[in-house]
């Protein structure tokens, strides 16, 4: 089973909004009609930010951010780039490994 959420504090870089403050929420994965996206929540509330997954991942990259914590940074082929902060390293590996598998196209959409 994959990690479908996960939670800390967000950053999100793009040509439309430039850099964001870092605001509490969640990243959470989303398949639908076979095209996998990411779903930014804030805590704060506002429209959710969506991004599409399947054939637009460049790079993802895990690390260290304190005791048993990582920073998982996703960045898109239009060079969009989201972290999320302070994620229990395990959860963070897992979405990791997930995003690689969808970036590498290995990941079947359907159901599990």
């Amino acid at each position: 089973m994959s990690p479908l959420k996960i939670h800390g504090p967000i950053r999100i870089r793009s040509m439309q909004t430039g850099i964001t403050k870092w605001k509490e929420g969640s990243f959470e994965i989303v398949e639908k009609e076979n095209k996998i996206s990411l779903v930014v929540h804030y805590n704060s509330g506002g429209i959710p930010r969506i991004f599409q997954l399947s054939h637009n991942i460049k790079n993802v990259v895990l690390r260290p951010s304190g005791a048993k914590q990582s920073r998982l940074m996703l960045t898109l082929q239009d060079n969009s780039f989201l972290s999320i902060d302070k994620v229990p390293s395990k959860e963070a590996e897992e979405m990791r490994l997930f995003l690689d598998a969808v970036h590498q196209n290995r990941l079947h959409t359907g159901k599990h």
